[in-house]
């Protein structure tokens, strides 16, 4: 199963990977350059600005299979995640309680409903709280721990428009291939949860 993350998330954060900073570099809720507007939410980077729209809300649970959380001046998105909505997590553990481990026979199951999630955060402390379900995730794959889950509140994303901020171009269409392979969330609340208490 690790390999099929790596490439699930190459796809998802391999958007704009420029000028690489440290999450704990940042003042919470500085540069963070995300604007929520009644219907949008722009997301304001170095050289780019990205506008989506607000589709739907979502208040939801998912158990983490690879992740990044690098603060990048030109990231479309402040995380990107390899998620098992807790739903096809909690189905799955019914039937193979170890899946999560790459020996299960459960694997192939989670591999095939795992899903590229990226996500914008509202503020800086739901950005702090993405970047600590994605470091507690890689420490416990370290020491072939549990795994991590996290609950989010906010909304699903689409894209409107991507611009070139120094002479306004439109470069959508140039971006649209890429993008278009993760689902872009607005996440306004996040927290960890107990997975094992998710999974009952």
């Amino acid at each position: 199963m690790g390999r099929f993350v790596v490439l699930l998330l190459g796809i998802a954060v391999g958007l704009v990977l420029l000028d690489v900073v440290s999450v704990r570099s940042l003042v919470p809720g500085g540069g963070l350059g995300t604007r929520v507007e009644a219907s949008t939410v722009v997301r304001d980077m170095k050289d780019f600005e990205t506008t989506f729209s607000r589709v739907e809300d979502v208040a939801d649970a998912y158990m983490i299979f690879g992740g990044d959380a690098k603060q990048r001046v030109n990231g479309f998105t402040h995380a990107s995640v390899a998620a098992l909505p807790i739903q096809e997590a909690r189905w799955i553990a019914q039937r193979h309680p170890d899946f999560h481990r790459c020996a299960s026979p459960g694997s192939k199951l989670a591999k095939d409903r795992i899903a590229p999630m990226s996500f914008v955060a509202a503020d800086g402390t739901a950005r702090d709280a993405l970047a600590e379900a994605v470091e507690l995730h890689e420490d416990r794959l370290r020491d072939d721990g549990d795994r991590t889950c996290f609950r989010v509140r906010g909304a699903r994303l689409e894209i409107e428009s991507i611009r070139v901020k120094h002479d306004d171009q439109d470069v959508t269409r140039r971006f649209a291939k890429p993008l278009s392979k993760t689902d872009f969330y607005l996440a306004e609340q996040v927290e960890l949860a107990d997975c094992a208490a998710l999974l009952r």
